[in-house]
């Protein structure tokens, strides 16, 4: 992905979270390691932004809906 940034906007530092990282994402690619499939990437009127064998592992997994992915997040679901 490039992006091209068109328009700065500075931010009051004051409404800066602090940021702690606890532990790295399971969806980070590591030597060795199979990285896991994002479920956000079935939702239906995602397919065109992905590449061609994220949408052949969407083929075999299925489409899901956000709402779908939304409850399954909410339920708690490892992969979600």
């Amino acid at each position: 992905m490039r992006v091209t940034v068109t328009d700065i906007w500075v931010n009051c530092p004051s409404y800066v979270h602090r940021y702690q990282k606890v532990t790295p994402s399971r969806y980070v690619p590591r030597p060795g390691k199979a990285t896991p499939f994002a479920e956000w990437k079935r939702i239906d009127d995602l397919s065109e932004g992905l590449r061609e064998h994220e949408r052949r592992e969407v083929e075999k997994r299925g489409t899901i809906t956000e709402a779908e992915l939304i409850a399954r997040i909410d339920a708690g679901a490892e992969d979600a």
